[in-house]
């Protein structure tokens, strides 16, 4: 446990206290969690409805549904993922010179920008392809806002972990992985009920609904997160060793391995995220489907996630990040290609199951120790930066590119070509095996480390 230095009004020493309580650790947690499910919920939204809405409103009718999905996706999802390694790059900057809060509350601001203008936005019978492209500058600067998000929140409560002696650094930090299913439960369940309530007009009005209310909540995340202490070991670091100049560049040069192997995982990881987020209400869709069965069946997955990042998070404190990983991401490659067929079924009960399988065990649980093992790869005064470029840029090799790939490949022949999906899958899942294989494990690192 780090302690702080008493100093009494002669200057005179009268003691110490713990740099940070648990009490502190519980409610920069919290924030965290609270933060990254605003965040994640807008970035969703978005990415649904890149899939399911947009194609059908932002594009001329004509355009065949298999091409317009694509168009939508690389103009829209691709875009937002593009701009996050480069927000990233920004935020991490801003994150390892002058602290892990200040760029958290600043990307937050972006977002909810980015948010309300989408909810915003004209269709293609008001203004034609320029609302295309008016949604393709909102998610860049969603993107921008959300590519400084997962470093710096993981950054944050991880360090504040290890400051007050816990030996539960992976729980923790896994804090900040629940943003996701609770920002994807909130974000289907949304959507989902605004479908049923608008019916018909859901495409016309019903979807906007979901993009004012997630403008609306940043405000929340702000005012919680703004109102924290700021990472000890940061300000430790800080006060000892001083903070680089260009931190994320120099974490590039002496620390480039740890960052491939990095982004790697984060692809692996994030392509069978994606494949579940963006495509596989469409994919269940075309196999016949109801779109809102499709919303409920991620819905019912992200609260199973819950509990999954809690149970795996734990292990990872208890036998090591690496093998969470490596075990979860093995099972993940023969059950690429049992995950098609079981949706194949047609069968409700099959498909949840299917659904909480890739989602909740899967992809989620290896997502639980992510939040531990990749910055804990990097020393503290570049811990925000190569975090956040082995994440941002793997989000873009996976989950940016993933559903693309397979709308492409597939179009709308999903019976036919599930051997593709399948395929796909299993590649990705190949790479989160080999990745943490090559890493070092970090259960007992020492994370005070200046170099």
């Amino acid at each position: 446990m780090y302690y702080v230095r008493l100093i009494d009004m002669a200057g005179s020493s009268s003691g110490t206290k713990p740099a940070v309580k648990f009490r502190d650790l519980v409610l920069v947690a919290t924030a965290a969690v609270i933060g990254t499910t605003i965040e994640w919920y807008d970035f969703f939204i978005a990415a649904i409805s890149a899939g399911l809405v947009w194609p059908r409103i932002f594009l001329p009718p004509k355009v065949p549904p298999g091409i317009a999905m694509a168009y939508t996706l690389a103009t829209s999802l691709l875009v937002g993922f593009v701009a996050r390694p480069i927000g990233g790059f920004v935020f991490a900057h801003l994150g390892d010179r002058f602290g892990r809060k200040y760029a958290l509350v600043w990307d937050l601001v972006l977002i909810g920008i980015g948010t309300l203008g989408i909810g915003l936005t004209p269709t293609f019978s008001q203004i034609g392809y320029g609302a295309l492209a008016l949604v393709g500058i909102f998610m860049f600067i969603i993107g921008f806002g959300v590519g400084g998000e997962w470093g710096g929140a993981v950054t944050w409560v991880l360090e504040n972990a290890y400051v007050t002696g816990s030996r539960w650094r992976a729980f923790w930090a896994s804090w900040v992985q629940q943003g996701v299913p609770l920002g994807l439960l909130a974000a289907s369940s949304v959507l989902g009920l605004l479908a049923a309530i608008y019916g018909p007009n859901f495409l016309t009005a019903g979807w906007r609904i979901a993009f004012y209310a997630g403008a609306a909540i940043v405000v929340v995340g702000l005012a919680i997160r703004y109102a924290l202490i700021e990472s000890a070991l940061f300000e430790d670091t800080r006060y000892r060793y001083g903070v680089a100049r260009r931190p994320s560049l120099e974490v590039w040069k002496y620390h480039w391995w740890p960052i491939i192997l990095g982004i790697l995982l984060t692809a692996a990881d994030l392509a069978l995220g994606y494949e579940f987020i963006a495509y596989s209400v469409p994919y269940m869709v075309g196999l016949g489907y109801q779109r809102t069965f499709g919303l409920f069946t991620q819905a019912i997955a992200s609260l199973t996630a819950v509990f999954f990042i809690i149970i795996f998070s734990m292990l990872g404190d208890k036998i090591g990040r690496r093998w969470v990983d490596i075990i979860l991401f093995g099972i993940g490659i023969p059950y690429a290609y049992a995950y098609p067929l079981m949706l194949g079924t047609r069968d409700p009960a099959i498909a949840i199951l299917a659904q909480i399988l890739l989602w909740g065990f899967i992809t989620m649980g290896g997502y639980s120790v992510m939040s531990a093992i990749i910055p804990e790869q990097f020393p503290t005064k570049y811990r925000y930066s190569g975090a956040t470029m082995s994440y941002q840029v793997g989000a873009v090799v996976g989950g940016g590119m993933a559903p693309i790939i397979l709308s492409v490949l597939i179009g709308t022949q999903f019976v036919a070509r599930w051997w593709i999906l399948a395929t796909v899958m299993a590649i990705y899942s190949f790479l989160g095996v080999i990745s943490p294989l090559l890493m070092k494990e970090t259960k007992e690192a020492k994370l005070d480390q200046p170099s």
